[in-house]
């Protein structure tokens, strides 16, 4: 059980990984920066920038600028979400604004896989999916 569990930490941490090094080279675009996917996302305003990248499309929403308060996160994380709906992203199980202002790793992570897939197509899943196991791989070998 518990080399079921390193596994599963593992899989998310190259995921996070992984994710944070694709949100980055995407938003430098934009002379925006991303360290880690989990925790820049919080004030919504990483996930706008990406999605303009992404879409060619110009955000039209009012955000807070400076938002000190959490209550101005979660709205710059609706606005932000709203956003990423509109260019045609799907998913099951949406992740709400909290869930990025609290840095929820797992839904964090399922959000970018969606725009990924969405940007890439559905072929891209397979591959990426292949690199990734191979990836483990390696590194416990």
């Amino acid at each position: 059980m518990t080399a079921k569990l390193e596994s599963n930490t593992d899989w998310l941490r190259l995921q996070r990984t992984i994710f944070s090094r694709w949100v980055k080279l995407k938003v430098m675009k934009r002379g925006l920066t991303c360290g880690d996917v989990v925790t820049e996302l919080s004030d919504g305003f990483l996930l706008i920038g990406l999605m303009e990248v992404l879409s060619e499309k110009t955000f039209a929403g009012k955000v807070t600028k400076e938002p000190k308060v959490r209550a101005q996160k979660v709205d710059n994380c609706n606005l932000a979400l709203n956003f990423v709906w509109e260019t045609g992203v799907q998913m099951k199980l949406k992740p709400q604004a909290e869930d990025l202002v609290d840095g929820k790793e797992t839904q964090i992570l399922g959000l970018i896989w969606a725009i990924m897939l969405k940007v890439f197509g559905f072929s891209f899943k397979f591959k990426f999916l292949s690199l990734l196991k191979l990836e483990m791989k390696r590194r416990n070998n």
